[in-house]
C-alpha cells in the first residue's frame, strides 16, 4: 500500500510533467534538463543547510521509485485488461482508468530507462553525502578528506553489477562495503543504506525481466487461444502493433483456429505490414480461414489482393464468391470488372446478388451491357438491383433494352424501370409508359403517370385525361401534373374539374397545372367555370382571370361581386384591382360595404391600385369602418389616390387607436405632401409605436419641412435603430445645414453599422449643400 501511494504521489506530482509535453522526444529532454539543473545546483545548497542535500537527493530518489512503480503497475493492469481477467465491457474496468492507455504511452520505457540511469547517480551522490555529513571537522575539511564523485558513481557501479550477479544474491543483504578509515560515520547505518538500495535496484531489474517475459508469454497465449470469440480479437486489438510480428507468424500455423484468430486480428488491426500474410490465407485450405482473410482485405481496402479476390470468384464454395464480391466492391479496382460481369451468370442465386450489389456501389458503365443482361435474371432480387443500379447509371443508350424490360412480372422491377427512363427523359419511352397507365397496381399507374412529366408527348395526354379520373389519389395528382408539363389547352377543361376533389394533393396539383396552360385565349372557359356549383373553381377562376389580366374579365368578374361566398367575393374584388379597369370602381365601391371585413379590406386595396378619385368620399367613411384592418387599408389607399381633400381625415386617423391605421395614415400624409401635415407627424414622433415613428420620420422627409429638422434630430436617439436610420436619412431629404454638428455628434456615439452609414450619407450631403 505505502509502494502504491508513493507512485500515485510522484505520477501526480512528478510524472505529470510527461503527459502535458505530447512529443516524446520533448519528454526526454525536458526530463534530462531537470536533471541537470538539480544536480548543477545541489552543491551550492550545502551552505544553506548541511542535511540539505542529502534531503534533495532521497526526494529525487523516491520520485524516481515511484515513477518506476507506477510504470511496473500501468503494465500490469494494462495486462490485466488484454489477458481477460478483466472484462472489456465491465464495471470492473472503470476502475482501472486511472492506469489509462494513454498515461501508458506517456510513460514510455526510455523515459523509464532514463530515471532509473539517474537514481545511479543519484546514489552515488547519497553515499558521498553520508560520508561527508560524518566525517568531523569543517566542511572544507570534510571536502579534503571526501572521494570524488567518480569514485562514488565506480562504487555505485560495482554495487549494481552485485545486484545482478543473480549468483551471489545473498550479497545484497551483506555490507561488504569498505568506508575510508577516518570516516566517523556508523558501520551499521552505511550497511543499512547499502542493503536498501542494492534491493530497490534488485526488485527494478527483476521486475523488468518479469514484464518481459510477461509480455512473451502473454502473446503466446494468446496466439495458443485464438478462436471465433469476438472478446479474443478486441483484446488482441488492444494489444496493437506489439502482437502484429507474432501474428503474422501465427498465419501459417497448424490449428485453422489460430489462423483464423490471427488474420481477423490483423484485418482489425490494419497494419499493412500483414497485407502479404492475409492475401496468401485467401488461398488457405479451410473455409473459415479464407472467409476471415477475404473480410480482412475489405477492412484494409488493399488492392494487391484484387488477383486473389477474383481468383476467389471462380470457387465453388459461394459462401466465399459472395464475400470476395463484397469485397472487390470495397476496393473498387477496374481491373475486376470483367470478371464482374461473368459472376453474373454465376450458377447461385445468392452469389449474383452479391454481384449485383457489388456493381451497384461501383457504378461502372462499362457493366451496362451486362446488367442488361441480368434484367433476365431468373432471381427476383437479382432484377431489382440491377434495375436500382442502371437508374443511377443514367445511359440514354439504354433506353430500348429498358423499354423491352418493362414487362417484367414484379412490380418493383416495373416501377424502378418506370423512374428510370423518366429520369432519362427520352420521348421514345412514352407509348411503353403510357401503357403501364393501365397497370393493375396502383404504384405501377402511379410511376408511369410521373414518368409521362418528362417523357411523355402529346400522345398520351389523352390516357392522361382517363387518370384524372383513376380511384387512387396518386394517379390522379401525378397525370395533373403530367398534363401541366405537356402543355396541352386541350387539358384545361378536364384539369379545371380536378379543382373539385377531395385530395389537397390532387387539387394542387391540378391548379398548378392549369396554370401553366392559360393563356388569354382560354378565357372563355374561364369565365364558365365563374358560375360552377364548386366554390373552390369560381374562386380559381377569378384568381386566374386576374392573372391572365384582360380587361375582357371585368365584366364577368363584376357578376360574380354577389357571390354567396366571402372567399370567391374576395378573390374576384382582388382580380379587380389587377385589371387596372375603371369601370370597376362602382362595384368595388359596392364591395367596400359588404358584410365581412376581408372583402371589405381587398376592395379598399384595389381601390387604391385603380386611383380614381371618385373613390375619396366613401373611402373616407371607410376611415370610420369597425375592423382595424379597413381602416388601415383604406388609409393606405387614400394615399395612393393623391386627392388632397383626405388630408384632414388621415390627419384625424394618425390618432387612431389602432398601430396598423396610425402606421399607414402616417404613409399616406408623406406621399399626399401637404405641409399642414407636418404638425401632426411631428407629434406622431412620440408615438409608443416604433412602426409609427418610423413612417412618421419616412413622411416628414418626403414634405421637406425644415420645421421637422429639431424633432428629428431628438429623433436620433430613439432606441429602436429603425426609426433612428429613418429619421437619418429624413434630415437628408430635408437639407437643413444646421443639423450637420448634431448629425456628426450622433455619428460618433451611433453603435448601429446602417444607422452610421445613413448618418455619413446625409452628412456628406449637408456638407455639399452647404460648399
Amino acid at each position: 500500500m505505502a509502494m502504491q501511494k508513493l507512485a500515485f504521489f510522484a505520477h501526480n506530482w512528478f510524472g505529470q510533467l510527461a503527459l502535458h509535453i505530447p512529443h516524446p522526444v520533448g519528454r526526454y529532454l525536458v526530463f534530462i534538463a531537470f536533471y541537470i539543473v538539480f544536480f548543477f545546483f545541489l552543491p551550492l545548497t550545502t551552505p544553506v543547510w548541511d542535511w540539505l542535500p542529502l534531503i534533495l537527493l532521497v526526494t529525487v530518489f523516491a520520485l524516481n521509485v515511484g515513477i518506476t512503480i507506477f510504470f511496473f503497475k500501468l503494465s500490469d493492469e494494462r495486462h490485466s485488461i488484454l489477458e481477460g481477467t478483466v472484462d472489456i465491457n465491465s464495471e470492473e474496468r472503470k476502475t482501472l482508468k486511472f492506469y489509462s492507455k494513454e498515461r501508458e504511452n506517456g510513460y514510455q520505457w526510455p523515459l523509464i530507462l532514463i530515471t532509473n540511469i539517474v537514481q545511479i547517480g543519484v546514489m552515488a551522490w547519497i553515499f558521498r553525502e553520508i560520508f561527508s555529513l560524518g566525517a568531523t571537522g569543517s566542511a572544507e575539511a570534510r571536502a579534503a578528506v571526501a572521494p570524488s564523485a567518480w569514485w562514488w558513481l565506480a562504487f555505485t557501479l560495482h554495487q549494481l553489477i552485485v545486484v545482478v550477479d543473480v549468483v551471489d544474491v545473498w550479497q545484497i543483504f551483506a555490507a561488504n562495503l569498505v568506508f575510508p578509515t577516518h570516516s566517523t560515520m556508523s558501520p551499521y547505518v552505511v550497511d543499512t543504506v547499502v542493503i536498501l538500495f542494492r534491493l530497490v535496484v534488485f526488485l527494478i531489474v527483476v521486475k523488468a525481466i518479469f514484464l518481459y517475459r510477461q509480455q512473451k508469454g502473454l502473446v503466446h497465449r494468446f496466439i495458443l487461444t485464438f478462436g471465433k470469440i469476438l472478446d479474443t480479437v478486441e483484446q488482441a486489438i488492444l494489444m496493437g502493433k506489439k502482437i502484429v510480428p507474432a501474428l503474422i507468424q501465427a498465419t501459417t500455423y497448424g490449428p485453422s483456429r489460430i489462423r483464423y484468430g490471427a488474420v481477423a486480428s490483423l484485418g482489425k488491426i490494419k497494419d499493412k505490414h500483414a497485407v502479404t500474410a492475409i492475401i496468401a490465407c485467401i488461398n488457405d485450405k479451410d473455409k473459415e480461414v479464407r472467409n476471415a482473410a477475404i473480410v480482412a482485405v475489405g477492412e484494409l481496402k488493399e488492392a494487391t489482393a484484387v488477383r486473389a479476390l477474383i481468383q476467389t470468384l471462380r470457387e465453388d464454395d459461394k459462401t466465399l464468391r459472395r464475400a470476395a464480391a463484397k469485397v472487390l466492391s470495397q476496393i473498387d479496382d477496374a481491373s475486376a470488372i470483367p470478371e464482374f460481369t461473368a459472376a453474373l451468370k454465376d450458377p447461385n442465386r445468392e452469389v449474383r446478388r452479391s454481384v449485383a450489389e457489388a456493381l451497384e456501389v461501383l457504378k461502372h458503365k462499362q457493366v451496362i451491357p451486362s446488367l442488361l443482361s441480368a434484367l433476365k435474371d431468373e432471381d427476383l432480387e437479382v432484377r431489382r438491383v440491377v434495375a436500382r443500379t442502371l437508374a443511377e447509371l443514367g445511359d440514354k443508350s439504354i433506353v430500348t433494352d429498358l423499354v423491352q424490360a418493362l414487362e417484367d412480372k414484379d412490380q418493383e422491377v416495373r416501377i424502378l424501370l418506370i423512374k428510370t427512363l423518366g429520369k432519362l427523359g427520352d420521348k421514345q419511352a412514352s407509348p411503353a409508359i403510357v401503357k403501364l397507365l393501365s397497370d393493375e397496381k396502383n404504384e405501377v399507374r402511379s410511376a408511369a403517370a410521373e414518368a409521362l412529366s418528362s417523357v411523355g408527348d402529346r400522345d398520351a395526354v389523352s390516357e392522361l385525361i382517363k387518370k384524372l379520373q383513376d380511384l387512387c389519389v396518386d394517379v390522379r395528382g401525378y397525370a395533373a401534373r403530367a398534363l401541366g408539363k405537356l402543355g396541352d389547352p386541350a387539358a384545361i377543361q378536364p384539369l379545371i374539374e380536378t379543382l373539385k376533389d377531395e385530395s389537397n394533393f390532387v387539387s394542387s396539383q391540378g391548379a398548378e397545372a392549369i396554370n401553366k396552360l392559360v393563356d388569354k385565349n382560354a378565357i372563355p372557359v374561364i369565365v364558365k367555370a365563374l358560375q360552377d356549383k364548386h366554390k373552390s373553381v369560381r374562386r380559381w377562376s377569378a384568381r386566374t382571370l386576374g392573372n391572365i389580366g384582360d380587361t375582357k374579365a371585368v365584366q364577368p368578374l363584376i357578376d360574380v361581386l354577389r357571390d354567396d361566398n366571402e372567399s370567391v367575393r374576395r378573390q374576384t374584388v382582388i382580380a379587380l384591382g389587377k385589371l387596372n379597369d375603371t369601370s370597376a370602381v362602382p362595384a368595388l365601391l359596392e364591395a367596400l360595404r359588404d358584410k365581412k371585413y376581408n372583402v371589405r379590406k381587398e376592395a379598399a386595396h384595389a381601390l387604391g391600385k385603380l386611383g380614381d378619385i371618385r373613390a375619396t368620399v366613401p373611402l373616407i367613411e371607410g376611415l370610420k369602418d369597425e375592423d382595424d384592418y379597413v381602416r388601415g387599408a383604406v388609409a393606405s389607399a387614400l394615399g395612393k389616390l393623391g386627392d388632397k381633400t383626405s388630408v384632414p381625415a388621415l390627419r384625424e386617423a394618425l390618432k387612431d387607436e389602432d398601430e396598423y391605421v396610425r402606421t399607414y395614415s402616417a404613409v399616406a400624409l408623406g406621399r399626399l405632401g401637404e405641409a399642414v401635415a407636418g404638425t401632426d407627424l411631428i407629434n406622431a414622433l412620440r408615438d409608443e409605436s416604433a412602426q409609427v415613428r418610423m413612417f412618421c420620420a419616412w413622411s416628414l422627409g418626403n414634405l421637406r419641412d425644415k420645421a421637422a429638422t429639431n424633432a428629428l434630430l431628438d429623433t436620433l436617439e430613439d432606441e429602436n435603430f429603425e426609426v433612428r436610420n429613418y429619421a437619418a436619412e429624413a434630415l437628408g431629404f430635408i437639407g437643413d445645414v444646421s443639423a450637420m454638428a448634431k448629425v456628426k455628434e450622433r455619428m460618433v456615439k451611433e453603435d448601429n453599422n446602417t444607422v452610421r452609414k445613413t448618418l455619413l450619407n446625409t452628412f456628406t450631403r449637408l456638407e455639399e449643400l452647404e460648399g
